[in-house]
């Protein structure tokens, strides 16, 4: 490996900053909470769907080392862009940047993004944790299996994962210099709380409508907040999120051979947010057994274009053998891969594909009657959404 690819991707060895274009004004909340624990120990792992922002995180880390450790101390490198063994750019920084053997140095830092793409990444990463004490690894990858199934049997006891996921609509507030005030309530509060905090952001009522709107067709992908051509942020959406997943990063993970397959699911469940999964039905349209659908649902939930919902039991076996609902992760990728006319109807499916992601459910319920999600916590919280200016009990 020549040190000049390294070099391209450590301008601050000449610098001694991060370039400015690489870090954004806004520090996402995750930013504050890995700062915590960069002096630890263990391997930090970010992980994420593609384009939130896990690069953009690295390099504000970085920039904030570079305030208090030497920039020759600092390595990034991304996988995304080359392909290089772990070993090679392990030993080309040290032979040429530091210049020693490792335990003659104070703390190293090391930045590997999209490490998913790397085989056998965290056995490798494992031998350097292990023998070098000195080294701290910070991670960050596209695909949760390769953190949670891999990385925590290597990596058992030496790794903390962090999910960093899509804009909340607070932080879209934020892209967009509008201040709201905190709000106090929690899913499990009183009425009167929720009401208050209710009354005081309807002194914003007319900002948060349009904004609201416009958060709901681009989604959480911080690069095209402020973008304002429909074309463009489909373009974006279609090519740097959903082809360089299906058509490059599953493949090369999971080893599939028709790619095609994962896009018309998406498209269907695109098209019927909350859609029930029946695996065997799907599997006899699109020529697969009922195990290959099963596989490839799961493929996408791993590589988060896809949340699976399991209808509410008290038995976690028989939530597991019922019929799931699907829907899509982004309401921006819904509005990318949506062929409906967008009417009251499609906007109150994509508020409803919203809101289940964002508070990340889990369970819906589906007997004699039906109820959209399912909270479990300490309490069960049973939510209905609705989304039009008059509701009818």
């Amino acid at each position: 490996m020549e040190i000049q690819t390294l070099v391209r991707f450590n301008e601050w060895w000449k610098t001694g900053n991060v370039p400015e274009d690489l870090l954004e004004g806004y520090k996402r909340p995750l930013y504050d909470e890995i700062l915590k624990y960069l002096e630890d120990r263990q391997v930090l792992a970010i992980i994420g769907l593609r384009r939130v922002g896990k690069t953009t995180l690295m390099y504000q880390l970085i920039q904030n080392l570079l305030e208090k450790v030497k920039k020759e101390y600092i390595l990034y490198f991304s996988f995304d862009e080359e392909q290089f063994d772990i070993e090679d750019v392990l030993e080309t920084y040290r032979e040429f940047i530091l210049k020693g053997n490792w335990r003659e140095f104070d703390r190293i830092y090391v930045f590997f993004d999209e490490i998913q793409k790397v085989n056998d990444w965290q056995n490798k990463i494992k031998t350097y944790y292990d023998l070098y004490p000195n080294v701290k690894f910070i991670v960050s990858g596209s695909a949760s299996l390769i953190i949670e199934k891999r990385a925590k049997e290597s990596l058992a006891g030496r790794l903390y994962d962090f999910n960093l996921d899509l804009l909340t609509f607070k932080e879209f507030l934020s892209f967009k210099k509008l201040k709201i005030p905190d709000l106090e309530y929690r899913l499990f509060d009183e009425f009167e709380k929720i009401e208050k905090d209710y009354n005081n952001l309807m002194l914003f009522e007319s900002d948060l409508r349009t904004l609201f709107s416009e958060y709901l067709f681009k989604g959480g992908f911080p690069e095209i907040v402020d973008e304002r051509d429909d074309k463009k942020i489909r373009r974006y959406i279609k090519n740097s999120v959903i082809d360089k997943i299906v058509y490059s990063d599953i493949p090369k993970i999971f080893k599939i051979e028709e790619p095609e397959v994962l896009i018309i699911l998406l498209r269907l469940i695109a098209n019927t947010p909350g859609l029930l999964v029946d695996y065997k039905g799907l599997g006899e349209n699109l020529g697969k057994n009922r195990k290959t659908m099963a596989r490839y649902f799961y493929y996408l939930q791993k590589s988060f274009l896809v949340i699976l919902l399991s209808n509410f039991s008290g038995s976690f076996l028989t939530s597991a053998r019922k019929l799931k609902k699907a829907y899509i992760t982004d309401t921006g990728i819904v509005n990318t891969l949506m062929d409906r006319e967008i009417d009251d109807r499609v906007i109150g499916m994509l508020v409803e594909n919203l809101i289940v992601s964002k508070l990340k459910a889990k369970f819906f319920y589906r007997r004699n009657y039906e109820i959209d999600i399912i909270i479990k916590d300490e309490e069960i919280l049973p939510i209905e959404i609705k989304y039009q200016s008059r509701i009818d009990r």
